[in-house]
């Protein structure tokens, strides 16, 4: 290869890098700073509830949990929707459009969540959807720590240590299949996620406001 071509080529190179390295900044920063412009009235500041909003199909919905145990979090969410999570995994769904439920995992979610460090974690899980209405499929989900750092609590701008979790999940039967993101403190607590929960690629965003543990 000539001196020129060989240059010309390092040039092609470098450029293809840069511009996926441009690429891979501008989703990065978008997945870091992206609030969906919550304001954080002084009701919410007063209030004693453990809450969070979940942004749904372009708009922010503030739900409350009415109920909890050791594994499973109820959410209400506006009059007609409440969601299920477990460390802060949307698992179960009333009132969407298409419902869906996941059950019987290899690992809890709340335990995936305070364990999970360098050490890559894959969980097994049986999923059902209800439009249409399926048989329970299996689920895979593979969990990795991909990057750390600190934000700020958005209830009270109290900074807080993060592992940036991120689950890449399948349903082999039904092709269905997407990347999912969690900011996890020290204590497993979730305090964002981007999150995808059906087949039609709706995704739903979780902001916590105050955490219901102390």
């Amino acid at each position: 290869m000539s001196t020129k071509k060989r240059y010309l080529f390092i040039f092609t190179f470098l450029s293809g890098c840069s511009s996926m390295n441009n690429s891979y900044n501008y989703f990065y920063e978008s997945l870091i700073n992206d609030t969906h412009h919550i304001e954080i009235t002084e009701e919410l500041r007063n209030s004693k509830y453990s809450m969070q909003y979940f942004h749904i199909e372009s708009q922010n919905r503030l739900g409350y949990l009415a109920n909890a145990d050791d594994q499973i979090f109820l959410w209400d969410v506006d009059q007609d929707i409440q969601l299920q999570t477990s460390g802060n995994k949307i698992v179960a769904s009333t009132g969407l459009e298409n419902n869906f439920k996941i059950s019987s995992c290899n690992i809890s979610y709340i335990k995936i969540m305070k364990s999970i460090a360098n050490k890559p974690l894959t969980n097994k899980c049986l999923i059902r959807f209800t439009n249409p209405n399926s048989s329970f499929q299996y689920i895979v989900s593979n969990f990795n720590v991909i990057d750390s750092g600190s934000r700020l609590k958005i209830i009270n701008e109290e900074s807080y240590s993060y592992r940036l979790i991120q689950e890449d999940f399948y349903v082999d039967k039904i092709g269905f299949r997407g990347v999912n993101y969690y900011w996890v403190d020290d204590k497993g607590i979730a305090w964002r996620s981007k999150q995808y929960i059906v087949p039609r690629e709706q995704k739903v965003t979780t902001t916590l406001i105050k955490s219901y543990l102390k």
